[in-house]
């Protein structure tokens, strides 16, 4: 599992998926916690047809192609060649990092089998994430994988109401299997400690299938 904003989340999920692997829920997992470029987290992490602010025209646009490209180039190679993996990968983003999660899906369904998305405000520049995955999941095929979305009770209404019309996307096109949790009493910033548990609970799920 390659989780964004390392040293925020990964060892909460590592501790998460050691607990469930142990019991024979979920398979073994390696995490791969992804540090931020210092002042370049907007760049790496923003899609590339999204600007990295929403409240100035002069902002440059995302840079998480090239990203995206390390990842697949550079970073997974190498974990794939040092360790003991089954060719299983997932990833997990909070917030920004979440909208360069489901830029993957967009630009490569098939690099991950499941994907984890924590409070991503996919509202920014009209939705625009939202329709790029609509068009995209219209010439995919089926099986696109696993995705876990989750927003807090107590979050903003732009983060909330992108939440609902991402789920009522996802399920016009019907091409991917997916959860999404609202989780009681969080907001923003909680939000992923809440909701890491009930993630890989369905996850689990999916995969018993």
């Amino acid at each position: 599992m390659y989780v964004l904003d390392a040293s925020k989340l990964d060892f909460d999920i590592s501790d998460r998926l050691f607990a469930y692997s142990s019991a024979g829920i979920i398979p073994e997992c390696i995490v791969v916690g992804l540090m931020n470029n210092k002042g370049k987290r907007e760049l790496d992490l923003t899609p590339p047809f999204m600007q990295t602010e929403v409240d100035s025209v002069t902002s440059p646009l995302g840079k998480g192609d090239l990203f995206l490209k390390f990842m697949e180039t550079e970073l997974m190679p190498y974990i794939e060649s040092s360790y003991r993996t089954s060719g299983y990968k997932t990833i997990t983003g909070h917030s920004r990092s979440g909208l360069f999660v489901l830029y993957t899906l967009i630009e490569r369904p098939k690099s991950f089998n499941a994907r984890f998305c924590y409070s991503t405000p996919a509202w920014r520049f009209d939705d625009l994430i939202i329709k790029k995955l609509e068009l995209s999941l219209k010439n995919q095929e089926i099986d696109t994988g696993y995705l876990f979305l989750s927003v807090g009770e107590d979050e903003n209404p732009n983060i909330k109401g992108s939440f609902q019309r991402l789920n009522a996307a996802l399920k016009r096109e019907n091409k991917i299997k997916f959860d999404t949790y609202m989780a009681p009493l969080a907001d923003h910033q909680t939000n992923p400690i809440f909701s890491i548990g009930k993630g890989i609970t369905k996850w689990a799920e999916y995969l018993k299938k």
